[in-house]
């Protein structure tokens, strides 16, 4: 029986939600009225990125150091809210799934942020270690720039990108996870 490579699952699940992401964005901001399917399918996108971090994190534990499982966990924990957030707005109604996402976004940007500078310490992926940190600064510029409809319609997309992004790099890392662990 074949094991399964969890890291690859996960790059496979963000690299999906990247694409709901954006998919929701443009239909949302640039198509007009998006269908209600549509509509409830955003909450997916958070609950695929926690696949892809639970996936990253077995990919590339053996680098990863204290800070950068502090981030990666406060990452999952933002992603928890967000999902919640979204489920309360989108698919139940309730007004308050605003706040709880609100509220979940800036977990995930800290999280984010952490987890991003310890990357491009470690260096776990083949390129692009920036990744995770420049999808943290992605969600702090969008409140910065929230006021901008064009501005906050292009970050979110950024967002979703940079996901899908950091999604096929895990995907297409042809090194074994062993091979992720730095000689001591």
């Amino acid at each position: 029986m074949q094991q399964v490579d969890f890291g690859r699952l996960g790059g496979v699940a963000t690299a999906v939600g990247g694409i709901i992401w954006c998919l929701r964005i443009v239909l949302d901001e640039i198509g007009g009225d998006p269908s209600e399917f549509m509509g409830r399918l955003l909450f997916i996108a958070p609950l695929l990125f926690g696949v892809g971090l639970i996936g990253f994190y077995a990919r590339y534990s053996g680098r990863m150091r204290g800070e950068g499982r502090t981030g990666l966990v406060q990452a999952f924990v933002g992603l928890g809210f967000l999902t919640v957030g979204f489920v309360l707005d989108l698919t139940i109604g309730i007004d308050e799934g605003v706040q709880i996402s609100s509220f979940g976004f800036i977990i995930l940007t800290l999280g984010l942020v952490v987890l991003g500078f310890t990357m491009l310490k470690v260096e776990p992926l083949p390129m692009w270690n920036f990744l995770p940190l420049a999808i943290g600064m992605l969600t702090l510029l969008n409140v910065i720039v929230a006021s901008y409809d064009f501005l906050r319609v292009a970050i979110s997309i950024l967002f979703g990108l940079g996901w899908l992004a950091w999604g096929a790099l895990i995907l297409l890392d042809t090194r074994t996870p062993e091979e992720n662990t730095p000689v001591k």
